[in-house]
């Protein structure tokens, strides 16, 4: 009897290991889900993560890139707008008096400058 008792424990404390081991890897698991999460959300303010310092990638990564290709747009179309306000201003003064020199950056090598680095900028 005691022998059958032992062996009987012997099979519950197997049957409990393995249900120990068995909560650790669903703990594990949700440790890893909950740090995936976490990065996830890290994502929307960083472009690494915190983990592995890895750089962010996918939809998000994506999502950033687009978000910097549109800052360099607007620095674009800012620079073009002071192109065109100091040339209409130019152009008004030069109709009211036919004698004003242009300036030195109308000169052809200020402009070849210019439309260089403007080619340079859009990628030609």
């Amino acid at each position: 009897v005691q022998l059958a008792i032992a062996q009987a424990q012997v099979h519950i404390n197997r049957a409990n290991y393995c249900l120990t081991k068995l909560k650790l890897a669903t703990e594990d698991a949700n440790f890893a889900y909950s740090m995936e999460n976490m990065e996830a959300a890290r994502a929307q303010t960083s472009d690494r993560r915190l983990m592995d310092g890895a750089t962010v990638v996918g939809a998000i990564g994506k999502q950033k890139e687009m978000i910097d290709e549109q800052i360099v747009a607007f620095k674009r179309n800012a620079e073009t707008k002071v192109v065109e306000l100091y040339t209409n201003a130019w152009v008004a003064q030069k109709t009211v008096d036919e004698g004003l020199l242009a300036p030195d950056e109308f000169e052809n090598s200020g402009v070849d400058s210019v439309l260089s680095k403007l080619r340079t900028n859009v990628g030609l």
